[in-house]
């Protein structure tokens, strides 16, 4: 609902949206190569997608944003 979280649909056409699939082996291999860098100190993610992936690393955290869905993107914090 605040303007910020969506903007992008206003800007960017959202007709091809459905064309875009969800890589489980992809997305799994990249969360496994920046937990295992040392410099990465948490990931980021929707508690639907760590259990999807399968992700038991204790770097990777549960979103802790309230106001948007965290679906589409995740968040990486260096140290």
């Amino acid at each position: 609902k605040n303007w910020r979280y969506s903007f992008m649909h206003n800007i960017y056409p959202q007709t091809s949206k459905d064309d875009y699939k969800f890589n489980s082996s992809v997305n799994k291999e990249l969360i496994r190569s920046l937990v295992n860098n040392n410099k990465i100190s948490k990931v980021l993610l929707e508690p639907h997608l760590k259990a999807t992936l399968g992700m038991k690393n204790n770097k990777v955290k549960q979103v802790q944003c309230g106001s948007v869905r965290h679906d589409d993107h995740f968040h990486v914090q260096i140290f």
